[in-house]
């Protein structure tokens, strides 16, 4: 699901799939050209959101 552009026109919120369990959690995607790319580890560079998933797991959200 993908919410409307916020006020700036630019930001958007989607659901992504924690790669643990696949549970959906929600993430701001920072530009709204940019696609979510879901990691299970932290890369050295790049704009990313760390997120937690109902069940606690940990993941690394990255924008392309």
């Amino acid at each position: 699901m993908i919410a409307p552009p916020t006020a700036n026109g630019r930001q958007r919120i989607e659901a992504v799939e924690c790669p643990h369990c696949t549970l959906r959690s929600e993430v701001t995607i920072p530009d709204g050209d940019l696609e979510p790319k879901v990691r299970t580890s932290r890369a050295l560079f790049g704009e990313y959101s760390v997120v937690n998933c109902p069940e606690g797991h940990e993941f690394w959200v990255y924008f392309c």
